[in-house]
């Protein structure tokens, strides 16, 4: 019964984790659900206006009204045409929930170990993949994506429609990013992006950068007067570089001229990006390392004399990852011998040597069968013999 609740919670805490993989695909469905009836509304109010307006005039000959008629059913063929396609677009966002349900779905059913040990090796693919779609590692993503048989499962389609604009912001070039912006207005909007306003104002300092100065004055009535209530100090900032167009690199505008004000814009249009598509801010991957290296982690493990060979916090690499991360509050204490890495219980029970050292006893019967006998501590290299070992009893 205790198994059984310690599964139940284990699979609530993946479900809390998998909340992304079914607001993607919903969020598409939305914004496509939502242009398509906009296009409708526009389409059918121009009808509407067309028909009116035919039915208004006087005189009419039947030339015009022919031309007219032709230009309403043109416009509706056209209607028909966006309504397919989108029609296209849901279906294939309600197959993508669908299977993704189904995959879900089967963590409560996976009551064997080998279903179980499937449906994880699925879910390690697709955390992967992400972290390899985070890295802009896209054809490295879509080949294991391919290969794993998971392309409904992933979110390849969100950062591919990003790259381009990535790829734009790191050639300095702001155009497909407030393109992006164009698209997505409404939902940046309600979501309190300032992405737009720091794309504007970037293109902005490129023209004063240029020494473009007239166009810069335009530029900023035209583009940045809009954000005066919010950003003014901002604004302000920028627009006193005009007068000190001889010294750009002087300690006011060394930030504002900054080339890092670029990597800036791509970490802010990657927030954007994640909010607007529901997904975490960090990768699953390192949402998982970080939590499996604080429930290790404990101070023993940044002690050189202390490292346990079986212990993935006390190795390189690792170590360095858990620097920052917390300790996890282990409420008992866990032995674990230093020679084997092994745990130490009632099973394979402590031993203490005559020098007040405690190895694990299926070590040091090992050492002392391939040693006459004879046991070897291997931090101080004193030795001793097997039956001078006292058994060590844990409370």
């Amino acid at each position: 019964k205790k198994c059984k609740e310690n599964q139940n919670f284990f699979d609530r805490g993946i479900m809390e984790l998998e909340h992304p993989l079914l607001r993607v695909p919903y969020e598409f469905l939305n914004k496509a659900s939502k242009a398509a009836e906009k296009a409708v509304e526009k389409d059918l109010g121009w009808v509407s206006s067309a028909i009116s307006g035919l039915g208004g005039k006087e005189n009419l000959t039947r030339d015009e009204a022919s031309n007219s008629i032709d230009g309403i059913v043109k416009r509706l063929q056209g209607l028909k045409r966006k309504l397919e396609d989108t029609k296209k677009e849901e279906d294939l966002h309600l197959s993508r929930m669908r299977i993704r349900l189904e995959h879900l779905g089967t963590l409560e059913e996976s009551k064997d170990k080998d279903a179980m040990l499937r449906w994880n090796k699925t879910r390690c693919d697709r955390i992967l993949v992400d972290y390899l779609l985070r890295e802009n590692f896209y054809e490295s993503a879509q080949e294991l994506a391919r290969d794993s048989d998971i392309m409904d499962l992933v979110d390849i389609d969100v950062f591919l429609g990003s790259r381009r604009v990535i790829d734009a912001l790191k050639r300095h070039d702001c155009s497909e990013a407030l393109a992006w912006c164009a698209e997505n207005k409404s939902r940046l909007k309600r979501n309190k992006s300032s992405l737009e306003f720091r794309l504007r104002l970037q293109e902005f300092v490129e023209l004063v950068r240029a020494r473009h100065v007239m166009e810069a004055i335009a530029y900023a009535k035209k583009h940045l007067a809009a954000y005066a209530a919010t950003n003014m100090q901002d604004i302000q900032h920028a627009m006193a570089s005009l007068a000190f167009l001889k010294s750009p690199h002087s300690p006011t505008f060394k930030e504002l001229f900054g080339e890092e004000r670029w990597s800036e814009l791509v970490e802010q249009f990657h927030a954007d990006l994640y909010q607007l598509h529901s997904l975490p801010t960090r990768s699953l991957l390192t949402i998982y390392l970080h939590a499996g290296l604080t429930a290790l982690k404990t101070p023993l493990c940044f002690d050189e004399s202390q490292r346990n060979i079986n212990c993935p916090v006390c190795h390189g690499n690792m170590r360095r990852l858990a620097g920052k991360l917390p300790m996890c509050n282990h409420t008992h204490s866990t032995l674990v011998c230093r020679i084997t890495g092994q745990l130490m219980n009632e099973d394979n029970p402590p031993m203490v040597l005559p020098n007040n050292h405690v190895y694990s006893r299926n070590a040091l019967s090992e050492m002392a069968a391939n040693n006459k006998g004879i046991i070897t501590c291997p931090r101080t290299g004193a030795t001793c013999r097997f039956d001078e070992l006292k058994k060590a009893f844990i409370s």
